[in-house]
């Protein structure tokens, strides 16, 4: 298995393993993860909580492995249609901080390439709300894609005129989309 070779030829790096979006708190994260057994052992013992004889938890559709970084401070990028809007709550205030070598426009640019390189997927829905969330790779000395959020992501900020905008821009986008789709099933009855 590939992520099984990179964690053997990387023996003192320790990783993280977690579920995606809001559920990776809930009964999944696991850190200091240091070799493929004990990355084996943990997706065992979620796969116990999801499908023993008394499910603990809800069901999630796959499990993140991850280096775990000393600098775990993140950029949360909003992206609207594909264009940057905003930075989220806490991460523009903290980018000085976590991200010295970066100004944001290189985070910006940077995030901006990932979603591009990613929108050429034809299943990935990358029209609306995406938020790229970015830190700094301490084993390979550069910027990374943690994850790509879409959704369901958090876009808070604490700019109120930013806020505003882009609780709007959301709105618009859904009702759009609910307007189409409710067209379509309309002009598909007659």
């Amino acid at each position: 298995q590939y992520w099984c070779r990179i964690m053997d030829s990387n023996p003192s790096m320790k990783w993280v393993m977690k579920a995606p979006f809001t559920t990776n708190k809930q009964h999944f994260y696991k850190y200091d993860i240091c070799t493929p057994s004990a990355a084996l052992r943990h997706i065992n013992t979620v796969h116990r909580k999801l499908w023993g004889p008394i499910p603990e938890c809800y069901e999630i559709e796959y499990l993140l492995l991850q280096e775990r970084v000393k600098n775990n401070k993140e950029a949360k990028l909003c992206f609207f249609g594909g264009e940057f809007h905003h930075f989220t709550m806490g991460s523009a205030g903290n980018l000085k901080q976590s991200f010295p070598e970066y100004s944001s426009d290189d985070l910006i640019q940077f995030a901006t390439l990932a979603l591009q390189s990613v929108s050429r997927h034809p299943e990935y829905l990358l029209d609306g709300l995406v938020r790229v969330d970015l830190f700094f790779s301490e084993n390979d000395q550069k910027l990374v894609v943690n994850e790509f959020e879409s959704l369901e992501a958090s876009f808070l900020t604490t700019k109120h005129d930013v806020q505003m905008k882009a609780s709007a821009w959301l709105k618009r986008y859904w009702e759009k989309k609910i307007y189409t789709c409710i067209s379509d099933v309309f002009s598909a009855d007659y």
